[in-house]
């Protein structure tokens, strides 16, 4: 994560916002349990948790900037179109921070008690990104008000949380 991507979630007006700033925190989870890890296949596994988080920060903001460009337009179905990608990108920052869990899970048993509170760390940093990412997913399904689209959304996340 660099600076440049925590001044555009500071800055008013930009895109960064809910869904990126959780992002980034599964990205942080991810970055130290790396550190963590001593496996090479299971660092690599992790690096790719990593990236993929902080490109899912950036499509957060790309799909937040449809929805409000979308909005200000017609028809409305440009706007339920951008409003169903902008529900997809936080799905995803929940199984990623699902899986960033399960490999946090995985090094608890490997690890010595030294770093253990770093495990929970990582822990906690990801059940934040998770329950933050839940939290954007049903706003943005019920913005739709489309109680199957709703429906679907939450079955989704009772499968990821």
């Amino acid at each position: 994560m660099n600076s440049l991507r925590l001044d555009q979630i500071a800055r008013r007006g930009s895109w960064y916002g809910g869904g990126s700033a959780v992002a980034f925190g599964c990205a942080l989870a991810a970055a130290l349990l790396e550190k963590l890890t001593s496996d090479s296949r299971r660092r690599a596994a992790i690096r790719r948790l990593r990236s993929r988080c902080l490109q899912l920060a950036a499509r957060d903001a790309d799909a937040f900037a449809r929805v409000v460009r979308a909005q200000a337009s017609r028809p409305s179905s440009a706007f339920r179109r951008a409003l169903k990608d902008a529900t997809r990108v936080p799905l995803e920052i929940c199984e990623t921070a699902q899986a960033v869990l399960k490999a946090a899970s995985l090094a608890r048993r490997t690890l010595s008690t030294a770093y253990q509170v770093d495990v929970e760390c990582v822990e906690a940093l990801a059940r934040a990104a998770q329950q933050g990412a839940r939290a954007l997913a049903l706003t943005n399904a019920r913005w739709l008000s489309d109680p199957a689209y709703s429906r679907q959304v939450r079955r989704q996340l009772a499968r990821l949380t």
